[in-house]
């Protein structure tokens, strides 16, 4: 992408504490201006969103929840909020409000491929994914490394569809073309628990790396906090 991106992305961990800043971060201009140029139907054919002329608007799933976007208000509501919000005002925060924003700007009326890749194996992801980039594992093996039970009920929140692999594995569609598998195997007497995050290839179609590592970062906050709020 040649345009100029956006603020740095935090580099300081892969913990969910770090992403809390990103509450402060603002969408560059540039892609808003981007995106009122755009004509409707091209966008929806290409994300399988849905638009109101009536309202300027939109409405687009991301992890099982709706979201409507007015790009000319420049604000992003989630469904269930009683009244419209920016991003900014503390509710959506920024990770939710890139990742649509990206989504909606760059995906491509591409179908699935139909297979499963490690971040390692998508173009550039063995250079990207590391250190400061490692995807956001830590905090699923921390709270559901010992209990995939508690797993399930976090996944079932989401929307997770179950698949045959590891002692508790899912598929989350989180967003309209991009689904996104989660691998667990629970801690023994032998191993410590271990995580797998899975893609489609097709989602480095979609977003660039830097945004599918944040939607990753999305998912895995959502996860251990329905997980907390069952417990």
């Amino acid at each position: 992408m040649q345009k100029k991106r956006r603020k740095e992305t935090p580099s300081a961990s892969v913990s969910l504490d770090a992403m809390t800043q990103w509450q402060q971060e603002e969408i560059d201009a540039a892609y808003w201006e981007e995106f009122i140029t755009l004509d409707p139907a091209e966008v929806c054919r290409r994300s399988l969103c849905t638009y109101d002329p009536a309202d300027g608007a939109y409405r687009i799933p991301l992890l099982h929840r709706g979201y409507t976007i007015h790009p000319f208000r420049r604000s992003i509501t989630r469904e269930t909020d009683p009244a419209t919000r920016s991003h900014r005002s503390g509710d959506i925060l920024f990770d939710e409000a890139l990742v649509l924003i990206i989504y909606l700007l760059r995906a491509r009326e591409i179908p699935l491929a139909g297979k499963q890749q490690t971040e390692k194996d998508l173009p550039g992801g063995e250079t990207f994914f590391r250190g400061p980039h490692e995807l956001a594992r830590r905090p699923i093996l921390k709270h559901f490394g010992r209990n995939p039970e508690a797993f399930h009920g976090a996944a079932a929140s989401l929307g997770g569809k179950r698949l045959d692999f590891g002692d508790a594995a899912f598929r989350f569609q989180a967003l309209p073309r991009i689904p996104l598998d989660y691998i667990l195997w629970a801690e023994d007497d032998e191993f410590p628990a271990r995580l797998t995050i899975a893609f489609d290839p097709t989602v480095s179609d979609h977003l660039p790396l830097d945004v599918v590592w944040a939607l990753v970062h999305l998912t895995t906050r959502r996860l251990v906090d329905a997980g907390s709020e069952s417990s």
